[in-house]
């Protein structure tokens, strides 16, 4: 999505689901292909906020 850094994905995710953007469900995609499953299910925990 930007640099491919999972860093700047996580950012980008957090941001998503901060704002309940259109695309939140993509960058979990994608992220879930770098990142372990528990920073996946903290990001959505967020969504319920």
């Amino acid at each position: 999505m930007i640099s491919g850094a999972p860093e700047q994905l996580y950012a980008v995710c957090d941001m998503y689901v901060r704002h309940n953007n259109a695309k939140t469900e993509a960058c979990l995609g994608e992220l879930g292909k770098v990142a372990p499953p528990y920073v996946i299910e903290q990001l959505k925990a967020k969504q319920n906020l």
